[in-house]
């Protein structure tokens, strides 16, 4: 007997058929008249801060991020989406990174939030830096260095990093380096980057996706996601406006249903529609409903979402996560003449 039935078949086909879709991005929610773009942003998850390899109290976390568009003034997205207590950073510094944990102390720059060295982000809340002036060029690794005065329980951060971690003891916002650092692969707090390009047509692309995209099976610390080669390769073309990469994927997560996070669609309107400067969507999930179901039938079980995968297989587009993400985009972009939002090949 074959291993994937017609159903199955066509629920593949229509899987590859979403990976090749880009759906423009152009809401209003793209600050296109305020000039900021995004160059770096990831999605979260709810964790354990006990769960961490260190307690990260009363020390400070010098988190690296490869970012994709430079710019000459950034400013920093924070997040305590997950937490049921207080965040307390006394407080958080940004400079250009080297290796191991080390940064380029010449390009070490003081954050603040309304003005001031400490905050206080709220359960729930995601607050964004002051602006400051920082000469971020493409490409580069930014090191986001934060000295911990109160944690919530209920970690905000993503698993699937990719990218080394230094937390040490005690203040260490300027070091130069850090020799005893404890690393671990994690991203805490730290929810996206946004920069002021010198050309402005500049504009973001949004990957949405599972681990595929995430970066699973790539080597650590060396940027090799599929994302990351993209953009590499785009910003070579001199016929096009200057790009960034947002990318918003996570390791075993779904389209329909929560799997491993919430599920892309209750994702969209935090990890989409909120970027900076982003004007197209790159949709490359759904191996992991088709897996979980064919999972389920092998051990005899039922599939959870069998209601909501039906129309897959009977070729209807307005019942899927595709659909349901064009509606979910302002009215006022371009459109087809049968009214639908039109789609874009990348």
């Amino acid at each position: 007997m074959p291993l994937l039935g017609k159903t199955s078949k066509r629920l593949t086909l229509l899987c590859v058929v979403i990976t090749l879709l880009a759906l423009p991005v152009l809401s209003a929610c793209a600050e296109k008249s305020s000039g900021w773009v995004g160059t770096w942003a990831t999605s979260l998850m709810a964790g354990e801060t006990g769960k961490l390899p260190v307690p990260l109290a009363n020390g400070t976390l010098r988190q690296s991020v490869h970012v994709s568009l430079g710019g000459k003034g950034l400013r920093l997205r924070l997040s305590n989406a997950f937490g049921t207590s207080p965040l307390v950073l006394k407080g958080v510094h940004v400079a250009l990174a080297t290796q191991a944990g080390s940064i380029v102390p010449a390009t070490d720059s003081q954050l603040f939030f309304g003005g001031r060295a400490e905050v206080s982000i709220p359960p729930g809340a995601n607050f964004v830096s002051d602006p400051i002036s920082f000469d971020l060029p493409n490409q580069a690794d930014l090191a986001i260095s934060l000295l911990f005065d109160k944690l919530p329980h209920t970690l905000t951060g993503h698993g699937g990093s990719r990218t080394h971690s230094y937390f040490q003891a005690g203040d260490h916002l300027s070091a130069p380096a850090l020799p005893e650092a404890a690393k671990f692969v994690h991203w805490c707090f730290i929810k996206g980057i946004d920069v002021i390009p010198e050309n402005p047509e500049a504009a973001a692309i949004i990957a949405l996706g599972d681990s595929i995209t995430d970066g699973y099976g790539t080597t650590t610390d060396t940027n090799q996601r599929w994302p990351d080669e993209l953009i590499r390769r785009l910003q070579q073309r001199q016929d096009l406006a200057p790009l960034g990469l947002l990318n918003v994927s996570i390791g075993g997560n779904r389209l329909l249903r929560e799997g491993n996070g919430p599920s892309a669609l209750a994702r969209l309107e935090r990890d989409v529609l909120t970027q900076s400067g982003a004007r197209w969507l790159i949709v490359f999930i759904g191996i992991n409903d088709i897996g979980t179901r064919l999972d389920a039938r092998k051990k005899g079980g039922t599939f959870e979402v069998q209601q909501t995968t039906q129309p897959y297989a009977d070729g209807n587009y307005r019942s899927i996560g595709v659909a349901d993400l064009a509606h979910a985009i302002r009215s006022d972009r371009p459109h087809r003449a049968d009214g639908n939002l039109a789609l874009h090949v990348l």
